[in-house]
């Protein structure tokens, strides 16, 4: 989900996404994390596109918040429905001393984009589908 975010709704180079995660894991293996990068970006030309909603992958794969909870601890008091998209949460001044801050992106905004780049780009000439 992030090679997906990173290339379809921020259009970050998929090969500085792939080196950057590359460094990140424990378990890199070469022969796996490229493949997976490049499906995940959109540049095998022969995948379906995979743009993830960010917000609905926490909802449906983190539906208690336990690993949101965990690897960000500062969202540790925000209630289960505005766990996801803590910047809606109407009481975060109060009980956190500050508003979470809104997201660098709309993300329906940035996936629609996505899918209309997708889709010029395989009507354009030399796209062989």
């Amino acid at each position: 989900m992030v090679t997906s975010v990173a290339s379809y709704h921020l259009w970050l180079d998929w090969q500085a996404s792939g080196q950057h995660l590359a460094r990140m894991f424990t378990d890199y293996e070469p022969g796996i994390h490229w493949p997976q990068v490049q499906m995940q970006s959109g540049t095998t030309g022969i995948n379906i596109p995979r743009i993830y909603n960010p917000v609905k992958q926490g909802q449906d794969q983190d539906p208690t918040g336990a690993f949101t909870r965990k690897w960000l601890p500062e969202l540790a008091p925000v209630p289960d429905a505005f766990l996801q998209e803590p910047w809606k949460w109407p009481d975060a001044r109060r009980l956190l001393g500050h508003r979470y801050p809104e997201p660098i992106i709309d993300v329906a905004t940035a996936a629609r984009a996505a899918r209309d780049r997708d889709v010029d780009r395989a009507q354009g000439q030399g796209f062989r589908g």
